[in-house]
């Protein structure tokens, strides 16, 4: 939203500001803002599995990037100039890279020294549209891990057991 538009829109509620007024209020915002997103950051981080994804944001007619990094108690947003490995390293800071992340398939996060799954609407994209047995796969895959979300169990324990079952020509555990 254009500075014209916030004026506009606060002179609905009659309220008469200035262009020069939200300048002002950006930068003290900014300012104001500055310790409790480090200490967002410093929770996202911290949380038992993250999530990443980048997508390209337009500063000043250049082309930069909108980084984000989330968990299960917060999101850290940052802007930065590279779409690199070493972009997405300065933004995970000197963090232990122990938690799961889970991201798109692009090659910056190959980076990143801890466990990392592929996202499913990636995976979707990639194996679900392809054949028969690629959809077969994606709606059975999905079923399970969503169900296995809600009841709070480990998708990748019971999967490991069904192929371990499957090897020893074994019935397949039951997933309820």
């Amino acid at each position: 939203m254009t500075k014209r538009k916030v004026v506009n829109l606060v002179g609905y509620l009659n309220i008469k500001i200035s262009v020069g007024s939200v300048c002002g209020i950006h930068h003290l915002a900014g300012k104001i803002l500055e310790k409790p997103c480090e200490d967002i950051k410093k929770k996202v981080l911290s949380q038992p599995s993250l999530h990443s994804d980048e997508t390209s944001w337009y500063h000043k007619g250049k082309r930069q990037w909108l980084w984000i990094l989330t968990g299960d108690k917060g999101a850290y947003f940052k802007i930065h100039p590279s779409r690199s490995s070493a972009a997405f390293q300065s933004i995970l800071g000197s963090s232990p890279q122990n938690q799961p992340l889970t991201t798109d398939r692009y090659s910056a996060y190959n980076s990143y020294e801890g466990p990392r799954q592929h996202c499913w609407s990636h995976l979707k994209l990639s194996y679900g549209t392809q054949s028969d047995a690629g959809c077969s796969f994606m709606e059975r895959i999905l079923t399970v891990a969503v169900t296995f979300k809600k009841q709070s169990k480990n998708v990748f324990d019971y999967l490991t057991s069904c192929f371990e079952a499957h090897s020893r020509d074994a019935p397949i555990p039951s997933p309820l």
